[in-house]
């Protein structure tokens, strides 16, 4: 299906990257993947986030941002 060959290229993309980037900056950027699941069910599924929760979400991705920055 569609979301199977979404996760094996999200698995081979993760292979590449550790076996050419920075693993602390690859494993950190990895493991942001649930934002990612967070953002879908809002798009998608039209779910609201609290407030909390979206902070928690802007906190990541700004982390992200200036990680990958460096």
């Amino acid at each position: 299906t569609g979301v199977g060959a979404l996760a094996a290229g999200g698995d081979v993309a993760l292979a590449t990257a550790l076996a050419e980037g920075a693993l602390g900056t690859v494993s950190v950027l990895g493991s942001l993947d649930s934002i990612v699941s967070v953002l879908l069910a809002q798009l998608i599924l039209m779910e609201r986030l609290t407030r909390r929760q979206a902070a928690g979400v802007a906190a990541a991705l700004t982390g992200a941002i200036l990680l990958a920055v460096g």
